[in-house]
């Protein structure tokens, strides 16, 4: 989906249906630690009478465990208020790679669960994507509506730049490969054509990709934890897309870039760099693209 298209509910909904079946688990549950807010909590398959975040059993926050298993106990006559309450639980973190984002738990009714090997990964790997995803959306949730294109939808050029920057910064102090695409159209510019390639832009790319309107008929797409040969791969997809006609307009080959950070750059001279062999007349443009310049 496109970047602009996500939201929070969306998201955490997916992450809950994901995880109750990867344990083939009775309920699920995401906490969401909001600076300076409550904690958000959405559960899926728990009732008024255990969804209480006291009966929980979350690990604490300053706990740096892989995960927490609970085992659930009750006085005898506890089937007369619940026919089938939690017996065991599972809670892994929900981390980025600068913080935690809030905890993913599963739970199981009816009989003691043995948590194996293969769950627990599972789950870890349903909560690695939910925490990328969270990431996306909430760095635009800190940007403010002004800074969001009104047309595309898509954060604008400055945004573009303080992302782009922050993405440099992360690559080069955990030795990750970053990209960057940057697409320009060869058309007459209208709103709707403008939205259009905003949402096939949206889809051609990860939901932990961060495409971006800079204006002009131009796009920028950031690519984290992606090489050159990722770059290429989406350029070509949008390449193919682009190529027919859209809402009655030929766009012809829209001119595009894709590159990959060096050891030598940082945010304003990766930039410079897209847009330098964007600027290259296109008899070289396709050469320098095949090449690779990572």
């Amino acid at each position: 989906p496109a970047v602009s298209a996500l939201d929070l509910e969306t998201i955490l909904a997916r992450g809950l249906r994901d995880a109750a079946d990867a344990g083939s688990a009775s309920a699920s549950m995401i906490l969401l630690a909001r600076s300076g807010e409550k904690p958000l909590i959405t559960t899926l398959g728990l009732t008024s009478a255990d969804s209480w975040h006291e009966r929980l059993g979350l690990p604490p926050e300053s706990v740096q465990a892989r995960a927490v298993e609970l085992t659930y106990s009750y006085p005898g006559d506890v089937s007369a208020m619940d026919a089938f309450p939690l017996r065991s639980g599972l809670a892994v973190p929900i981390a980025s790679r600068d913080e935690r984002l809030g905890t993913l738990a599963l739970y199981w009714r009816r009989e003691r669960h043995q948590v194996s090997e293969q769950e627990l990964s599972d789950l870890e790997a349903v909560a690695r994507a939910v925490a990328s995803t969270l990431e996306i959306v909430l760095r635009l949730e800190e940007a403010r509506p002004f800074e969001l294109d009104g047309v595309t939808g898509l954060p604008n050029a400055r945004v573009m730049r303080e992302a782009l920057r922050r993405e440099c910064a992360r690559a080069e102090r955990y030795h990750r490969h970053l990209a960057f695409v940057l697409l320009r159209l060869d058309a007459p510019l209208t709103d709707d054509l403008l939205a259009t390639v905003a949402r096939i832009i949206g889809s051609a790319v990860r939901v932990t990709d961060l495409p971006c309107y800079l204006g002009e008929g131009s796009f920028g797409m950031i690519l984290p934890e992606a090489a050159q040969i990722d770059a290429q791969h989406v350029h070509r997809r949008l390449g193919a897309v682009l190529g027919r006609e859209l809402i009655g307009v030929r766009l012809g080959s829209p001119r595009a870039v894709a590159v990959e950070l060096r050891v030598d750059e940082d945010a304003v001279s990766f930039l410079e760099r897209a847009e330098r062999e964007l600027a290259r007349p296109a008899r070289t443009e396709k050469r320098v693209i095949g090449k690779g310049s990572a």
